[in-house]
């Protein structure tokens, strides 16, 4: 399975309203397939590992400094729960784009709660643009 759907954003777009986001998606057979950029874990016990083939990956790109992304995470848990009751082969993992790792971790220290499950850190920040690039997200 190979599908990519990111949103793009902005400053400008957050400062928008509400609503305004775009999604990016391509056909099934046009799609690139995902890869991560450099990341090491979020967390200090955390693991690193490879993208499964057998089942979807939401990857959740979010930064402590976004108020929308703190605020959808524990929707994202609840929607999680109910895809995997309903027997939907799926995993959530969550991609940090926070430049100072001393400013998630102490994000994550304060909010146990918050990106369970496979929880990934950028390894350098420098690489993200190239990474957004690759996928058309600007």
């Amino acid at each position: 399975m190979s599908r990519v759907a990111a949103v793009k954003a902005s400053p400008e777009s957050q400062a928008a309203a509400a609503g305004k986001w775009c999604d990016i998606s391509y056909p099934v057979a046009s799609a690139p397939a995902m890869e991560l950029p450099p990341v090491v874990p979020a967390r200090p016990n955390g693991s690193t590992p490879a993208f499964p083939r057998d089942r979807w990956v939401w990857l959740n790109v979010w930064a402590t400094w976004c108020g929308p992304c703190i605020k959808e995470m524990p929707m994202m848990e609840q929607w999680k729960a109910q895809l995997q009751g309903e027997g939907v082969a799926f995993e959530l993992w969550y991609l940090s784009v926070d430049e100072e790792e001393k400013v998630l971790n102490n994000f994550l220290q304060q909010r146990p709660s918050m990106a369970t499950g496979v929880s990934l850190r950028l390894k350098e920040f420098g690489s993200l643009a190239a990474w957004l690039a690759k996928y058309q997200i600007t």
